[in-house]
């Protein structure tokens, strides 16, 4: 019906691209929009007038963050690791990739994450673990934590959404 109309390639193209959206996209992007948030809260937390910085990209974020960090380097390189490979699933979706690229993508950032529960890994826990690691809780709260998760996990296993 279009096909005869001048210009109309651009608009083939947009729409393309958004009919072929995989359908995991809004919760990568979502997860990986409030990481960086939570990135830069944990960069500007550590400096004197963190309103002068601008202009980075969650890559120069990252390794912002490694270097202000006064953790063990085997600390500071597992975090790296987990938020490098989320920006790549994140680049996959960005950059309409296809569901074999993504979820190639999806199982690397998954191998990068440590099994601690009986649930299989998903993106809510790969963003506790991230969490876990720019916001430290204090030992108090982290054992408070670890019941919380067994208590949530012992409910999941047993079907029980609530």
């Amino acid at each position: 019906m279009f096909d005869d109309i001048a210009g109309m390639e651009p608009i083939r193209r947009l729409n393309g691209a958004i009919e072929s959206l995989d359908n995991r996209a809004a919760e990568i992007l979502t997860l990986h929009a409030a990481i960086e948030r939570e990135l830069d809260l944990a960069i500007f937390r550590q400096m004197p007038h963190p309103e002068r910085l601008h202009g980075l990209g969650f890559g120069h974020k990252v390794s912002l963050w490694a270097a202000l960090n006064d953790k063990p380097d085997d600390h500071v390189s597992k975090l790296t690791v987990v938020l490098l490979r989320l920006n790549d699933l994140r680049n996959c979706i960005a950059h309409g990739d296809s569901g074999q690229k993504i979820d190639a993508s999806v199982k690397r950032l998954y191998d990068t994450i440590p099994k601690v529960t009986a649930l299989p890994i998903n993106l809510k826990i790969v963003g506790a673990f991230v969490l876990g690691f720019l916001h430290p809780m204090t030992k108090e709260d982290f054992a408070k934590f670890q019941i919380a998760v067994k208590q949530r996990t012992a409910l999941l296993m047993s079907g029980d959404k609530s």
